[in-house]
């Protein structure tokens, strides 16, 4: 207004924010995993976690960077958005059969962590399996099961003429006639 007399003008100044909005995809999460209000200029950061057989795939949005398991913001200038995607861990199961048999599936088997597979052992005519071993599993019959993988592992199977593997009661060794 007109002045008429001594007066002082006071201004009070609020500082410039933005919003932070963490996102994370099925199978993990960001911590904190609310709305983060950050001062103009100023950074936030966020643990990213997957859950138990995930990796992180990927963390995007507010110009940031992953390093280990925290995304850092680039300067917050505007409100973002921190998305973060987890994918599973999977391993590779390798089967490698010897001769006179086979194993099937044949190719190496891709396999998520905690998870098993199994494999058909088949000799060929006149053979026998003589052992299958390999990611702690278990022949039973003519199918092989695995463990629960956690690394890449390799399934082997022998095979041995059929009656060769066979040592009889009294001693007598039918592959050496003795």
């Amino acid at each position: 207004a007109a002045v008429t007399a001594d007066c002082t003008v006071e201004a009070t100044f609020a500082p410039v924010t933005h919003i932070v909005t963490p996102q994370a995809g099925a199978n993990g999460s960001l911590a904190p995993d609310t709305p983060q209000t950050v001062d103009d200029g100023a950074t936030t950061a966020f643990v990213v976690t997957p859950d138990a057989h995930y990796a992180i795939a990927a963390v995007t949005g507010c110009g940031g960077s992953l390093a280990g398991n925290t995304y850092t913001t680039a300067a917050v200038t505007a409100d973002c958005t921190v998305e973060a995607t987890f994918a599973p861990v999977t391993h590779v199961v390798t089967p490698q059969a010897g001769t006179h048999g086979s194993l099937a599936p044949d190719t190496p088997q891709t396999v998520d962590d905690g998870a098993t597979t199994s494999f058909i052992v088949t000799p060929d005519s006149g053979y026998a399996i003589a052992g299958v071993s390999g990611c702690d599993g278990a022949l039973v019959g003519d199918t092989y099961a695995t463990g629960p993988i956690t690394a890449d592992c390799t399934v082997t199977a022998t095979f041995s003429a059929a009656g060769q593997d066979t040592i009889f009661g009294n001693g007598f060794d039918p592959a050496t006639n003795r």
